[in-house]
């Protein structure tokens, strides 16, 4: 049966009024949002109040929830993404460079985010590495290796590419590899592999030796016992030094200096 409405004045089918309103249901849904974007700050400032009292409350319940649904929600949203190309394509466009810029504006941040998430899983990330390889190894044995004998040049034009494209990663592998190397040769007890980066953040940047400021034009890692004197390499019997200072000091034995390392 028809029904008028008292907001608009149409007359209306029943089953667009709730029960005991006079008001169809577009005209309360209109009224909400006025009333909505009238009161904005407040409605926030109340949702905020409300959702600290209860964290504070149940204080395990966020986390738990989180890890409980996990998988549920990492369901959901590739079915979701999946089913809505044409608007997340369309949404990349459209703030595409509010994102880069916001990213630019915020790379240290991102950067210490994303070394402490990879420090936390590293066995993680190793385990998916030794998977995916040896899935990759399965999947295409032959191919892989009849396409690099057939493609040379190719191969040899991808690998330049990536090598330009990533020249800090070239640069800190050589490195590292060839301290690997060297520490083989002359037999070290132990061997750890080591940045330069992680040990020049350890030191707080400074030479140990003589105490002034190293930056990546001058650092070196240097052994507090040197690896002829059967010192390890590894990041107990490493320090930041000056190329300088650390080809002055040679491979002679602890001097004073270092002692106050070894403790």
């Amino acid at each position: 049966m028809p029904q008028i409405c008292s907001q608009c004045a149409l007359a209306q089918d029943d089953t667009q009024f709730r029960p005991g309103h006079r008001q169809c249901k577009t005209c309360q849904r209109v009224k909400r949002l006025v009333y909505h974007d009238a009161h904005r700050e407040d409605i926030l400032a109340k949702g905020r109040e409300s959702s600290q009292a209860y964290r504070e409350a149940h204080p395990g319940y966020q986390r738990e929830n989180y890890l409980a649904h996990q998988e549920e929600r990492l369901i959901y949203a590739r079915t979701y993404y999946a089913d809505h190309p044409e608007y997340f394509r369309q949404y990349r466009q459209d703030h595409g460079e509010d994102y880069r810029a916001w990213r630019n504006a915020h790379a240290e941040i991102l950067r210490a985010y994303a070394r402490a998430w990879r420090e936390k899983h590293r066995e993680r990330l190793r385990r998916y590495f030794r998977a995916y390889m040896r899935n990759y190894r399965t999947a295409f044995p032959v191919k892989s290796r009849a396409w690099n004998k057939a493609h040379p040049q190719q191969l040899r034009a991808i690998n330049f590419a990536w090598r330009q494209r990533n020249r800090h990663k070239t640069r800190e592998y050589s490195r590292r590899h060839n301290a690997m190397r060297r520490a083989r040769k002359l037999n070290a007890p132990r061997l750890e592999s080591i940045r330069h980066l992680d040990v020049a953040e350890r030191d707080h940047w400074t030479c140990h030796i003589c105490y002034k400021r190293v930056t990546k034009k001058t650092w070196s890692i240097d052994h507090l016992i040197p690896l002829s004197d059967g010192g390890s390499h590894t990041m107990d019997n490493v320090a930041l030094a000056h190329k300088d200072c650390n080809s002055r000091r040679g491979a002679r034995k602890t001097i004073p200096v270092q002692l106050r390392l070894l403790g």
